[in-house]
């Protein structure tokens, strides 16, 4: 009887250690909180890789406020649980409307998804844009890519500024 106190005492306290915030994998709430704008003001937002438009989606505003440059559906049209992204061409022109981008993605090191839309995600971005500012998060990175025909102007790409805030 004693042992099987002792077992029990010890899966519990694992059980509420796996409830912990420090056991989460990623920070949900915290993207959501650094990517809501003003009302009536658009904040052009790439998740990268589509995937982790999953951040998000307990929100139900997830339509809100948010212009998520590359979805064709969301989630909740398309049946789908991370929606459906539009074509390369889409994508690359959508993100070259912008002097600036939200770019919500995974951590450097992760693997990278090899569709068309992330290679092209990727290389618009490198291309055509100079990363800015970085806020490392669980799980992932809150990050904010400026044009560089803007770069020169923009005070997140000031000189000597640690781009991680």
């Amino acid at each position: 009887m004693a042992g099987a106190l002792v077992g029990v005492s010890a899966l519990g306290a694992v059980y509420w250690q796996d409830r912990l915030p420090s056991s989460r994998v990623d920070t949900v709430e915290s993207f959501w909180g650094l990517t809501v704008s003003e009302p009536g003001e658009s904040n052009p937002v790439l998740f990268q890789p589509a995937r982790r438009r999953a951040w998000i989606l307990g929100r139900p505003a997830y339509d809100g406020p948010l212009d998520d440059i590359a979805l064709k559906r969301s989630p909740q049209a398309s049946g789908t649980l991370y929606g459906v992204e539009e074509s390369s061409d889409v994508i690359r022109r959508r993100m070259l409307r912008y002097p600036e981008l939200t770019v919500l993605r995974d951590r450097p090191g992760r693997p990278q998804d090899q569709t068309p839309a992330e290679i092209t995600k990727r290389a618009v971005l490198h291309q055509y844009f100079r990363l800015c500012w970085v806020i490392p998060m669980r799980g992932g990175e809150w990050t904010t890519y400026v044009r560089r025909d803007h770069a020169a102007t923009d005070p997140l790409c000031a000189p000597g500024r640690d781009i991680h805030g």
